[in-house]
């Protein structure tokens, strides 16, 4: 029998860390980014920094600082629009605060640096209340916490996918010529990694399908596809 030599000992903590690498390994294995909670998992294990070199996608936003600090008087209604872009989506998403894009040859945006926030224990119910005072419907299993990094943190807001009934998600406010509008809203929706906006239009065109169906019990299908961007 051949000898193969003797085996470094292990112990449980090495395992583990194995056992997570092959993990990794397996959910992150390209480009893609899978599905949020999983990102929620990586972020929560301390291994933001596997996320680097990973592209922006339909489910995923990172913002190197956290809104209130970048000096913009609108940033809260910035907040509500990226955060309802997702909800008016049809798998949700996640938007992280702490993490730094750059552009690649292609013009994508690829993750390179994580850049924590400073903690902050009001910030998770003060991002929750503007969500809560800006979106509307409210955004069903919406979820937001912190996870420590370095000395700072890494903020995340974590989407499920809505259902369709409840769609769309309308942002009160919006800036207009330098003013917020209490009367204006916004039909923000994540497409690719952009943010796309829904039209006049549009918005007539959905209301004139509801009105159809609760006068005749039938959906007008070319119609409901100009809405859906089929």
């Amino acid at each position: 029998m051949a000898c193969i030599g003797s085996l470094p000992e292990l112990t449980f903590g090495d395992i583990n860390a194995l056992r997570r690498e092959l993990s990794y390994s397996a959910f992150f294995s390209d480009h893609t980014l899978i599905h949020p909670e999983l990102i929620v998992s990586l972020l929560q294990s301390g291994s933001a920094s596997r996320l680097i070199e990973k592209p922006e996608s339909q489910t995923l936003e990172v913002k190197s600082s956290a809104y209130e600090l970048k000096q913009d008087p609108y940033w809260k209604i910035r907040l509500a629009q990226d955060v309802a872009s997702f909800a008016n989506s049809e798998k949700g998403g996640i938007l992280i605060v702490g993490i730094q894009t750059k552009k690649d040859a292609r013009g994508k945006d690829v993750i390179n640096k994580i850049t924590p926030i400073p903690p902050d224990k009001s910030r998770i119910q003060k991002y929750a209340n503007i969500i809560n005072d800006r979106i509307h419907p409210p955004i069903d299993g919406i979820r937001i916490d912190t996870v420590a990094e370095g000395r700072g943190d890494l903020l995340y807001i974590l989407i499920p996918a809505q259902r369709e009934e409840q769609k769309p998600f309308i942002v009160q406010g919006p800036a207009i010529d330098g003013n917020v509008e209490g009367f204006s809203f916004s039909i923000p929706r994540r497409r690719g990694d952009n943010t796309m906006w829904l039209q006049g239009k549009d918005l007539h065109t959905m209301i004139a399908v509801g009105r159809t169906f609760l006068r005749t019990g039938r959906i007008d299908r070319n119609e409901e596809n100009l809405t859906s961007g089929e």
